[in-house]
């Protein structure tokens, strides 16, 4: 992993997710002087700038749903946009959303009380299951699974299909922050600076990895973890074996992929995107 660029924009970039023929930068911004929160969603092609959305507050993370850009928000609201102009904002919560992820059915939305918010594709129906007395940073979902960060450490498993729980496992000495499910297998990032690797078959821990550093993104790429880690930058390792760093000078937070072997990170408080690229290998 090398990084090929690196590029400055207005306020501090958390989140990236591609869209139409390009890319979203999501932005969250607050003077600590007066309180005030903001916002953008900044649409690239060819690593420009070509449009953008501008709002009074913070925005945590953006996914792409039924071809519209839909946001999780500061102030408790869900914000569904195209690349530039605001199409709806719907008040899921006075608490600050911290996480979106969806399938067929439904949009499920974390806050940092505690409450899961889950919407109904179909119905637009708004449900919210106060499910913890702790921050909610991360949640994930399958068809038929859903992954929810419970207490410290613990991740809570429910079967979509009843809301039951299947399962509670314990796999970190902090907060975890991000959770890759993928076939039999579930993968978490902490804070703790640890990845856990979790076989849903046997519902039990099976492999640590240390990566150091606070891992607040994992992404898979070529069977190897690609992390955003908040106080180190941007690690690619096998397990727990260091492959390259890419270091940052503030914290490292929001990880996307653009294309087959470029990812952008995102070095929040100094606002840089970093450009990682993963060189394609030669057969000849």
């Amino acid at each position: 992993m090398i990084k090929v660029n690196e590029v400055s924009v207005e306020g501090n970039p958390d989140c990236v997710t591609v869209y139409e023929d390009g890319y979203v930068v999501s932005t969250y911004t607050l003077n600590k002087e007066t309180g005030e929160k903001k916002g953008s969603l900044l649409y690239f092609e060819d690593h420009q700038i070509k449009a953008e959305v501008l709002v009074d507050k913070g925005i945590l993370d953006t996914k792409v749903i039924d071809n519209k850009l839909v946001s999780c928000c500061s102030d408790g609201g869900l914000l569904v946009t195209d690349k530039d102009r605001i199409l709806s904002n719907t008040q899921l919560t006075e608490s600050c959303c911290s996480y979106l992820d969806f399938n067929s059915s439904s949009i499920f939305c974390p806050s940092l009380d505690g409450t899961l918010h889950i919407i109904d594709r179909c119905t637009l129906n708004l449900t919210s299951l106060p499910l913890n007395p702790y921050e909610i940073w991360y949640t994930a979902c399958t068809e038929t699974l859903l992954f929810i960060p419970i207490s410290i450490g613990k991740l809570q498993v429910k079967d979509l299909r009843t809301m039951e729980t299947v399962s509670l496992i314990t796999l970190h000495e902090s907060e975890i922050s991000s959770i890759i499910p993928q076939e039999h297998q579930v993968f978490c990032g902490s804070f703790d600076g640890h990845i856990s690797t979790t076989d849903l078959r046997i519902n039990r821990k099976v492999c640590t990895s240390d990566i150091g550093g606070g891992v607040w993104r994992i992404k898979l790429y070529q069977n190897k973890f690609l992390t955003a880690n908040m106080e180190e930058g941007f690690k690619y390792t096998s397990n727990s074996e260091l492959i390259s760093l890419i270091p940052t000078e503030s914290l490292a937070y929001g990880l996307g992929q653009v294309s087959d072997s470029l990812f952008i990170g995102c070095s929040f408080y100094d606002s840089k995107l970093f450009h990682l690229c993963f060189p394609l290998v030669s057969n000849h």
